[in-house]
C-alpha cells in the first residue's frame, strides 16, 4: 500500500492526482484503518511537528523515517529514540549528504586513517533564501516550526562535520538574523572544541546574496587535506596526502553536477532503508546518531543565547527552539 496525509483538502487532492495514491485527511485514518498495511511512514511535515507525528506512528508500533531534523528540541528526539526500542520499531532520519559519491569516498579514505589525527574541521553553507521562499509557508523561518538557518538547512552540513571528526566537548558561537522575515537567526558563526582535541569553525548563512553559492565541508588532519564543495557537497575543491596520492584520480571520478542543492543521495538512502527493512542490511542513519547533529546545533543556539560556552558536559538545550 502506498498512501499520503495531508489535511490541506487542496494539496491533498492535487498530490493524489499527481501520483495516483489515497491521500487522507489525518493520521488516524491512515494508522487505525490500514495498519496491517504499512512497512513504512515517511514523515516530511514542518520540523515543528516532527516529534508529535512520529511519537503517534511509534506508538502504532510502526517504523519512521523522519525527514531532517528529527525533532527541534533534543529532549524530544531523545524521548522518539526511546521510544522506539520500547516498541521494537525502526527509527530513521533523511541524512542524504552521507550518501553524495564524493562524501562517501572521502569518508572511506578519511576511516582508513590516511589523513593521521584531526586537527580542524569546517563548514561553510552560504545559500539565498528570500522572501518568495518564506511566503510558501506560514511555519518557514519560524523558531517554533522551523528553527532558523541553522536547523532547517546547515542540519545537514553540522551532521558531516560531527560525522567526520567526533563528540563535541564544547561550543560558542554568534548568530543574526538580516533578512528572514519570521525572525529565526539566519545567519550563525561558531567555534567548536571536540573531545578528540580536534577544532571546529561553522560558517552559515541563507541571507547571501544574490544566490545559492556553496556549502563546503574542509578538513585538516596530521598526514594532509581536503575540502568538499560545490553547492551541495559534491565536488573536490582539494585533496592532498602525500601518503596515497593515487586517491586524488579515485576521488575526482565520484564528483557528480546535481541539478540542485538536493544533490542524489535521496535515492540511494531510501534504498539503504529498504534493504534495512527487508534483510537488516544497507547503511541506514538511525534516531540517536542523528541526534548528535540536532545537539550540535541546539547547543551553538544556545551559546548565542546565554552569550557563554556551552559544556557539553553539562548540556542543556536551547530554549528558542520549538517555542
Amino acid at each position: 500500500m502506498i498512501a499520503g496525509v495531508e489535511p490541506n483538502s487542496a494539496r491533498r487532492i492535487d498530490f493524489s492526482e499527481s501520483y495516483g495514491i489515497n491521500v487522507f485527511e489525518n493520521m488516524d485514518d491512515l494508522l487505525h484503518h490500514h495498519h496491517k498495511d504499512i512497512d513504512l511512514v515517511i514523515v516530511c511535515t514542518p520540523s515543528g511537528t516532527h516529534y508529535e507525528v512520529s511519537r503517534e506512528v511509534i506508538e502504532a508500533g510502526l517504523n519512521v523515517l523522519i525527514e531532517k531534523p528529527i525533532s527541534l528540541r533534543v529532549s524530544d528526539a531523545n524521548d522518539l529514540v526511546e521510544r522506539a526500542k520500547r516498541r521494537g520499531v525502526k527509527l530513521y532520519v533523511v541524512k542524504q549528504n552521507r550518501f553524495n559519491d564524493v562524501v562517501k569516498s572521502a569518508y572511506s579514505s578519511f576511516s582508513t586513517g590516511v589523513f593521521g589525527r584531526p586537527y580542524l574541521g569546517s563548514i561553510r553553507l552560504f545559500w539565498n533564501r528570500n522572501h518568495a521562499y518564506y511566503k510558501l509557508d506560514e511555519w518557514r523561518g519560524t523558531w517554533k516550526y522551523d528553527g532558523g538557518a541553522l536547523i532547517n538547512q546547515a542540519i545537514h552540513h553540522l551532521d558531516i562535520l560531527q560525522w567526520f571528526l567526533g563528540d563535541i566537548e564544547s561550543v560558542f558561537s554568534y548568530g543574526n538574523n538580516f533578512t528572514n522575515p519570521r525572525g529565526a537567526w539566519d545567519s550563525v558563526c561558531a567555534s567548536i572544541q571536540f573531545k578528540n582535541g580536534a577544532l571546529g569553525s561553522v560558517q552559515i548563512s541563507t541571507a547571501t546574496q544574490p544566490r545559492d553559492l556553496e556549502a563546503s565541508f574542509a578538513f585538516l588532519g596530521s598526514e594532509g587535506t581536503f575540502e568538499i564543495a560545490g553547492k551541495s557537497l559534491n565536488e573536490f575543491r582539494y585533496w592532498e596526502t602525500p601518503y596515497r596520492p593515487e586517491l586524488a584520480d579515485l576521488v575526482k571520478r565520484s564528483e557528480t553536477a546535481p541539478p540542485d542543492i538536493y544533490g542524489y543521495g535521496h535515492l540511494e538512502m531510501l534504498q539503504n532503508v529498504a534493504l534495512n527493512l527487508g534483510n537488516g542490511t544497507g547503511y541506514v542513519v538511525e534516531g540517536s546518531e542523528a541526534t548528535k547533529s540536532l545537539k550540535l546545533a541546539s547547543g551553538i543556539l544556545r551559546s548565542i543565547e546565554t552569550g557563554q560556552v556551552v559544556n557539553f558536559k553539562d548540556f542543556q538545550e536551547s530554549s528558542l527552539l520549538g517555542n
